[in-house]
C-alpha cells in the first residue's frame, strides 16, 4: 500500500493508523469480557506509572478520554496480534518507524481532551456521520488534514464537529524533534503566543487546512484544530484550579487503568428526562434518579490484568452528603429493580418446566426453548444477586462502583447474557401483552365514562361537535374531550371554549394536556396524539347526526355486546380533533393494526373490551361488527 511521503498523506494520517491499530485491536479483544461484580476492584490492577501531562487538561473541558496505547499493546489480550505483527520482522518494523515522525513504536499515551459542549446542535449533527462511502477525500494542496478527511471530526476543516472543540495530547517515551514534527506537518504554519505559550498554526479562511501544533517538554505534543487548541493554550497554568473534572484526572494520572473516560456533567447539557413519559416502574424511582442526578462529573476507568478485565465508575458529587444520598439512591433504585424480576424469572421457568402435566420426555422440538429458559433463569437469579447487594461504595464525595471480570466467570457471564439476548423476543411478547392489558384498562374506563354521559343525557355524544348559542350543532371538538368530566377530568374540560375549533388559539394550547387514558401503553406516538377512536358514518355506531340512545331499541340492535364502540389502532390523531375513522360497509376498512402489531384491543358498547387478532378476523366479520342495527350474524371467527 502506498503510504506516500512524510510531507504529504502519509505522514499525516499515522496517528489514526496508530491509533485504530491499537485502540481497535484492545477494544476487541476486551468485548470479549463481560463485566461480573467482584471484591478486586481497580485498586487491585496494575500500577502503570504516573501520566504527568495528565496535568495539563482544563479541570472545568467538557470531558477528555485518556488511553494508555504502550501498556495496552502490551497487554495479554493482545499477544497473537502483537505476535503477529512482530512476524513482520525488525527490519519492517524499522521502515516503519524511520518513515515517520515521531516514530510510532515510541507512541505512549494518548489523551483527547473535549474543551466545549456545543451549542444547540441540528437534529442531522447527531450522530456523527462516522466512515464516509466510496473512495477517501483528495488531500487539499498544501498538506493533507492529520486525520483522513470525511469522518466529521474536529479535524476535517470544512466537515468538522460541532459537537465539541478537541485536541489530542500525544505522549511518547522517547524524545522527538519537534522542529522536524512542525516542518513535516505544516509547513505552511506561523508562530503564534497565547498565554506565554509557543502555539504552532496552519489555517485557511476555506478551511482546507486547520491544524494547531504546541509542544511541551521533548516528548510531548499536542494537536487539534487552531480553535481548539487556542482555548487549550489559553487555559494552560502551572496548576489546574480545582474543577469538576480534579477528581476525574488525577483518576487517569495515578495509572492504575489502561483506559479512563471523565465527563463534565455540568457543561455537557444532558437534559433532564421527562419523567412523566417514563414506564411506571421508573417513575416509582422518580426521587432517586433525581438525587443521582445531581452528579458534577463522572469517570469511568478500565484494567486489563492476569485476573480479568477490572472496572470502575466513578460519580463525583458537591459534597460528601450529596454522595451518600446517591449511594442510598442507588440501593433504593436496585431494590425497586428486584420487584420487577419477578415476572420474567416466572416466564424463564415455564420455558424450561413446558406445559404442565405433559409427559416426560418432551418433543425434540422443544429442547431449545427449555435451554434457553435454563440459562435465563440463571441469568436472572444473577441479576437478581447483583442488585440485592449492588457494588457500590461511597468514598469521601464519590460514589464508585468497581466490577471485576476473570476469564471463566466472563464466560458464564457471556453465556447468559447470550441467551437473554435468545430471549428478548419472549421477553416483548410479556411486555406486548402487559401494555395489552393496561390498554384494556383504560378502554373499560372510557366505556364506563361513555355510559356515565349517557344516564346524564341519555344519548351517547357525537363523534364531533360543537356547543353554542343555539344549542349543537356538528364539528369542532372531538367525542374525546366531551367526556373529560366523566373520567376526573372536569377541570381540563373547564378550560376548552366550546363554541370554538380544536385548532382555536385557546384550545389548540390544551393539546398538550391530554389526559394518560387516551394514551397508547405500548405504541409511540407525538405529545397530544391518540390511537383510540370511534368509528362513524351512517351505518356505524357514531355519526354527525343523532347521537345513540341506549333507551331506542332501534340504535344498536345488534346487541351491545356485538357492536364495536371504540378501537386502539390505526394512525395517531389529535386527541381534540374531531377525527376518527369513516365507515362505509361498501369500501375496504383502512389499516387498523397498532404500530404494525395485528392485535389489538376494541372496545364494546356494553362496556366489556376484547382483545382480536386482526390476521384471523374476516374483514366482513369485522364490518358486521361495526354496524348497530346491520342484522349480520358475526362468524366464528370472531370467537376465536
Amino acid at each position: 500500500m502506498m503510504l506516500g511521503t512524510p510531507k504529504r498523506r502519509g505522514g499525516r494520517a499515522w496517528v489514526w493508523l496508530l491509533a485504530g491499530l491499537l485502540i481497535g485491536g484492545t477494544v476487541g479483544a476486551g468485548a470479549m469480557y463481560l463485566v461480573k461484580r467482584g471484591k478486586a476492584g481497580i485498586p487491585g490492577g496494575p500500577r502503570l506509572g504516573e501520566a504527568k501531562e495528565l496535568a495539563m487538561v482544563p479541570t472545568d473541558a467538557t470531558g477528555f478520554i485518556h488511553i494508555r496505547a504502550r501498556d495496552i499493546w502490551n497487554s495479554e489480550y493482545l499477544t497473537e496480534f502483537r505476535n503477529a505483527i512482530h512476524k513482520a520482522g525488525p527490519e519492517s518494523l524499522k521502515i516503519l518507524d524511520d518513515g515517520f515522525v515521531p516514530a510510532p513504536s515510541t507512541l505512549d499515551r494518548m489523551t483527547v481532551v473535549f474543551l466545549r459542549a456545543a451549542d444547540p446542535i441540528p437534529p442531522k449533527a447527531i450522530p456523527p456521520k462516522g466512515f464516509p462511502k466510496g473512495a477517501p477525500p483528495i488531500p487539499p494542496k498544501g498538506g493533507a488534514p492529520l486525520l483522513p478527511g470525511g469522518l466529521d471530526l474536529p479535524f476535517d476543516g470544512p466537515n468538522s464537529s460541532d459537537l465539541a472543540n478537541a485536541v489530542v495530547i500525544l505522549a511518547f517515551n522517547e524524545p522527538f524533534d519537534a522542529a522536524k514534527v512542525r516542518s513535516t506537518y505544516m509547513p505552511q504554519g506561523t508562530q503564534r503566543t497565547i498565554n506565554g505559550q509557543e502555539l504552532w498554526a496552519d489555517k485557511t479562511t476555506d478551511g482546507s487546512r486547520d491544524l494547531g501544533l504546541y509542544f511541551s517538554g521533548n516528548n510531548i505534543m499536542v494537536v487539534g484544530p487552531v480553535s481548539g487548541m487556542e482555548q487549550f493554550v489559553g487555559k494552560q497554568k502551572d496548576t489546574q484550579p480545582a474543577g469538576p473534572l480534579s477528581m476525574a484526572v488525577k483518576t487517569a494520572a495515578e495509572g492504575g487503568r489502561h483506559i479512563v473516560a471523565g465527563m463534565n456533567l455540568l457543561k455537557h447539557g444532558i437534559h433532564e428526562p421527562n419523567f412523566d413519559r417514563m414506564p411506571p416502574e421508573v417513575k416509582a424511582v422518580e426521587k432517586e434518579f433525581r438525587v443521582l442526578m445531581k452528579a458534577e462529573a463522572v469517570a469511568i476507568g478500565v484494567a486489563f490484568s492476569p485476573e480479568g478485565t477490572k472496572l470502575d465508575i466513578r460519580a463525583t458529587y458537591k459534597n460528601d452528603e450529596d454522595a451518600t444520598a446517591a449511594d442510598t439512591a442507588v440501593r433504593a433504585i436496585a431494590a425497586e429493580g428486584r420487584k420487577h424480576l419477578d415476572e420474567p424469572k416466572k416466564q424463564m421457568k415455564a420455558m424450561l418446566e413446558g406445559k404442565p402435566g405433559q409427559p416426560t420426555p418432551r418433543p425434540i422440538k422443544e429442547l431449545p426453548e427449555a435451554v434457553m429458559g435454563l440459562m435465563g433463569v440463571g441469568a436472572l437469579n444473577l441479576l437478581d444477586d447483583h442488585l440485592a447487594n449492588p457494588a457500590v461504595k461511597v468514598e469521601g464525595n464519590e460514589l464508585v462502583a468497581t466490577f471485576d471480570a476473570s476469564s471463566v466467570g466472563g464466560a458464564y457471564v457471556g453465556v447468559t447474557a447470550v441467551a437473554v439476548g435468545m430471549l428478548l423476543p419472549a421477553t416483548q411478547k410479556v411486555r406486548e401483552a402487559a401494555g395489552r392489558m393496561n390498554s384494556a384498562n383504560n378502554l373499560k374506563q372510557i366505556g364506563l365514562a361513555m355510559h356515565n354521559y349517557h344516564d346524564t343525557y341519555m344519548k351517547l355524544p357525537r363523534q364531533s361537535w360543537t356547543q353554542d348559542k343555539d344549542g349543537t350543532t356538528p364539528g369542532g371538538l372531538s367525542w374525546r374531550v366531551h367526556l373529560l368530566p366523566y373520567m376526573e377530568q372536569d377541570a381540563l374540560y373547564r378550560q376548552f371554549k366550546l363554541d370554538e375549533p380544536w385548532d382555536s388559539p385557546n384550545n389548540k394550547k390544551l393539546i398538550p394536556l391530554m389526559p394518560k387514558i387516551y394514551a397508547s401503553p405500548t405504541a409511540p406516538a407525538q405529545p397530544g396524539q391518540t390511537y383510540i377512536k370511534v368509528f362513524y358514518g351512517p351505518n356505524a355506531g357514531f355519526g354527525t347526526g343523532n347521537s345513540v340512545s341506549f333507551t331506542n331499541l332501534n340504535s344498536i340492535s345488534d346487541g351491545t355486546s356485538n357492536t364495536i364502540m371504540t378501537i386502539e389502532g390505526g394512525i395517531p390523531v389529535t386527541w381534540t380533533k374531531p377525527d376518527d375513522i369513516q365507515f362505509d360497509p361498501k369500501r375496504g376498512l383502512p389499516d387498523l393494526r397498532l404500530a404494525g402489531n395485528s392485535r389489538i384491543n376494541i372496545g364494546l358498547f356494553d362496556g366489556s373490551v376484547r382483545s382480536i387478532d386482526l390476521t384471523r378476523v374476516k374483514p366482513e366479520t369485522f364490518k358486521a361488527a361495526i354496524t348497530p342495527a346491520g342484522g349480520e350474524i358475526l362468524g366464528p371467527d370472531w370467537n376465536e
